[in-house]
């Protein structure tokens, strides 16, 4: 009877008055326990958006235009990070092989493992050497789904 959260309870039927700190401890117990409540909100609230499949309109009537779902955003925006990633690595593994660079062995080696998922991942076949005009696209592409998500313009990082 005598904690911070039967507060009420002591006071209404007690009519026992509680000192400063008692009262700071019952507040704080209160905040924390909204604060964990909205947090738990929150979580099962991303979770739902970025499970979401189903398309949102734009508009109130049926003929507007669909957007895509964050689920979807934020699987295009892996695979352009994937794919840009891979091409910078056949870059290093050029060099690395015509002796202009070195790489710490373990660290290559992980790339190496990180290399092979990717292409189980796309398939070989789907990633390649891009041209000028290509690579251009893949960065924009990324650049504009980071934005959406909430990064700066031109957040490359990979």
């Amino acid at each position: 009877m005598n904690m911070p959260k039967m507060y009420g309870i002591r006071l209404e039927y007690l009519e026992i008055e509680m000192t400063k700190e008692e009262q700071l401890a019952y507040f704080s117990y209160v905040n924390e326990q909204g604060i964990t409540r909205i947090e738990r909100k929150l979580d099962d609230l991303c979770e739902n958006i970025r499970n979401q499949s189903k398309r949102i309109s734009v508009f109130d009537d049926t003929e507007g235009e669909e957007v895509r779902t964050l689920k979807e955003v934020l699987e295009a925006e892996n695979m352009f990070l994937d794919k840009i990633w891979f091409d910078r690595h056949l870059s290093l593994e050029y060099r690395i092989e015509q002796g202009i660079e070195d790489v710490n062995p373990e660290i290559w080696k992980g790339a190496m493992e990180s290399a092979r998922k990717v292409i189980e991942k796309y398939g070989e076949e789907n990633l390649r050497p891009y041209s000028d005009f290509e690579w251009g696209m893949l960065n924009g592409k990324l650049s504009a789904l980071r934005w959406v998500l909430g990064d700066e313009w031109d957040m490359l990082d990979t």
